[in-house]
């Protein structure tokens, strides 16, 4: 078995199907969901984007009901903030 990493400009610049994309959207959530070690630079809004994009014709609302989860993960994240020390103009990240 071969394996390789997909690359985000990979997927946007040679795959055309949006079923194909959609699934691309799919893995990358499943991928972000377990810590996104092996995703580089493809975040919650990427994912949402490439989604968006891959919709196409959603007859039974399972696509958007995966922007819903997607959103949902998103909101669900902790995001750093930056606090600035009185007397230091360092920032802590926490």
């Amino acid at each position: 078995m071969l394996e390789w990493p997909v690359q985000k400009r990979d997927i946007i610049e040679t795959v055309d199907n949006t079923c194909k994309r959609f699934s691309a959207a799919v893995a990358a959530f499943g991928q972000q969901l377990r810590g996104g070690k092996y995703l580089d630079a493809f975040f919650y809004d990427d994912i949402l984007s490439f989604a968006r994009g891959a919709r196409g014709d959603d007859l039974f609302g399972y696509r958007a009901e995966f922007l819903k989860l997607v959103n949902l993960a998103k909101s669900l994240t902790k995001k750093p903030f930056v606090i600035l020390m009185k007397n230091d103009i360092s920032k802590c990240i926490i």
